[in-house]
């Protein structure tokens, strides 16, 4: 036997609660009537197996439905008070009524519903869905931007994360529309990544401890460490908001979430010929960096910084802090020793005898 299709099913339960069930029964239920007689303020309807109800006039005209007898309309048949010739009805009610169970169904079934955005409110903005106002709070909003004025009456696809029909509250999300297309792009753009490859990224975002880069379609954080061989690096100096950068993907981990770049992996190592270039007991120039409670660090090259202990040090001939003295300034050293797996160098301002 031949399945039917889930509106077909629908339209035949209809079909059976309009022909069988009470008028009792209808009540509270969208009904599909036939107008049967007309007066000068009200029509009346039959609907159901016997159900009788009225409607007024002023409301099917204000809706723009033609009133002509026997023609059928789709109405909310109301509880409570009747009139004369039964039931209250309303056209109003029933378009009520059916946006409600659809944004209901939405809810449901996680389907995205239309809506416009109309106005901003405090914590968020306005949306109108199916005729009704909505809240989209800030953290939800995504692509729609407080600046953004020239997006109002713009159609744009939401998700209904909150549904109060009671309160009559409507709570959208754009974030929970566009996150699985992200998901969905990311997957793809992690697969044609990996690691070793030399990417161009665009900045997205600048922090203290790096920089975040779009590297077609992923997010990678360029690590201050990684941005240049120097051991202090200020991710502001380095780059800036909107910059391309030519990096180096240096580590993906399981779950593809979080990519590692790093710019200094694609420039010269200045310590792989440190051994060479600045040998123990030479004597060189170079610029304080910074000083400490035991010392003072003194870059040599970029990249290349060693260590000035404060017992090195020759104080001044009023005996004031040498370290003090130092910050900032150009000094020469002599080389004491050089470890080059471990990347130190030691230096002093004494001079051989």
């Amino acid at each position: 036997m031949r399945r039917q299709s889930l509106p077909q099913l629908d339209e035949f339960a209809r079909t059976w609660e309009e022909r069988y069930l009470g008028e009792a029964l209808l009540q509270g239920r969208i009904v599909r009537a036939r107008i049967v007689a007309i007066s000068s303020e009200r029509a009346t309807l039959s609907f159901g197996h016997s159900g009788r109800g009225e409607i007024a006039l002023e409301e099917l005209e204000a809706s723009g439905v033609p009133v002509i007898a026997n023609s059928c309309i789709d109405v909310f048949a109301q509880s409570g008070p009747q009139f004369p010739n039964g039931v209250r009805l309303s056209y109003a009610r029933a378009i009520e009524e059916r946006r409600w169970r659809a944004l209901e169904r939405a809810l449901i079934c996680g389907a995205t519903v239309k809506g416009t955005l109309v106005g901003r409110r405090a914590g968020g903005f306005a949306i109108d869905v199916e005729g009704r106002i909505a809240f989209l709070p800030a953290r939800e909003a995504e692509d729609v931007k407080a600046d953004a004025l020239q997006d109002i009456h713009r159609a744009l696809d939401f998700a209904i994360i909150k549904l109060e029909r009671w309160r009559n509250n409507i709570v959208v999300s754009r974030r929970a529309v566009l996150e699985p297309v992200r998901a969905a792009a990311r997957q793809t753009a992690l697969a044609k990544i990996k690691v070793g490859d030399v990417v161009t990224g665009t900045v997205k975002n600048v922090t203290d401890y790096g920089a975040f880069l779009d590297v077609g379609g992923v997010d990678g954080l360029l690590h201050s460490i990684e941005m240049s061989w120097k051991r202090n690096t200020d991710p502001r100096q380095f780059c800036a908001l909107g910059e391309r950068l030519k990096v180096k993907i240096i580590a993906i981990d399981a779950t593809g979430r979080r990519v590692s770049l790093s710019a200094k992996a694609l420039t010269r190592d200045p310590w792989a010929d440190v051994l060479s270039k600045h040998p123990a007991g030479a004597r060189r120039t170079g610029t304080v960096t910074n000083t400490t409670d035991y010392g003072a660090f003194v870059e040599l090259e970029p990249g290349i910084e060693g260590l000035l202990h404060k017992s090195e040090i020759v104080a001044d001939a009023h005996g004031a802090s040498a370290t003090e003295l130092l910050a900032g300034q150009q000094i020469t050293v002599s080389i004491l020793s050089v470890d080059a797996d471990a990347r130190r160098i030691s230096l002093t301002t004494r001079t051989a005898k």
